[in-house]
């Protein structure tokens, strides 16, 4: 669990869908192998896919589109902020490689896989 649930609140919000709510939305979708805003219209439908990703409100695939559009700016540093937050409390190893690059590798396979 991040901050990101918290800090998501600073962002004006200028309709009724909270900001988290979106966030969740789209991590749930790419999380899916989905990463275009369309394929939001099977899930926002799907009790089980709200209440798995903790989901309140689900947008349309308009809505989530124009107020990602509206937000970028103030939402990527969040973002990022809360991807190390992540990092850090789950105790991924990082390390580093010869070239100075920090190599990261992250399933996102929904399914068992072992």
């Amino acid at each position: 669990m991040t901050s990101l649930a918290k800090t998501s609140r600073t962002i004006v919000k200028r309709h009724g869908i909270a900001n988290i709510d979106l966030i969740r939305t789209y991590l749930g979708l790419i999380c899916l192998g989905k990463s275009d805003f369309e394929a939001v219209e099977h899930a926002r439908h799907d009790p089980f896919f709200k209440a798995a990703m903790g989901i309140k409100q689900s947008p349309s695939s308009a809505r989530l589109r124009q107020r990602f559009d509206e937000d970028a700016r103030a939402l990527v540093p969040l973002l990022d902020e809360a991807s190390v937050e992540f990092l850090c409390k789950a105790s991924v190893p990082v390390g580093t490689l010869a070239t100075g690059h920090a190599p990261l590798d992250i399933d996102v396979f929904p399914m068992d896989n072992t």
